[in-house]
């Protein structure tokens, strides 16, 4: 079932609602979207993802070997794009 906006009124219909912009908030959505289901985020806030957004963490100073699981994805395909828009760049100004 896919997230939806009724068109009979303002009503929004999905399997699963997440209220809140954190970081957890966001995994949460993203696990339950991965699960099959719908899933909407309510969050009073103009922007996702909390501290982690902002560049703030645990994993700027604390022991990197405790994150796993979907904030571990999220890291790595994070870095790996990164480095892989630099090479891109870099050859492009060979």
């Amino acid at each position: 079932m896919d997230a939806r906006l009724d068109s009979d009124s303002e009503t929004f219909k999905a399997d699963v609602i997440v209220y809140g912009g954190t970081s957890s908030a966001v995994t949460t959505a993203v696990q339950v979207a991965r699960m099959g289901k719908s899933v909407i985020i309510v969050s009073p806030d103009k922007h996702l993802g909390g501290l982690s957004s902002s560049g703030l963490g645990y994993t700027d100073t604390g022991n990197k070997a405790v994150i796993g699981g979907l904030a571990r994805e999220f890291y790595q395909l994070f870095i790996s794009t990164l480095y892989e828009t630099r090479i891109v760049e870099l050859a492009e100004t060979i």
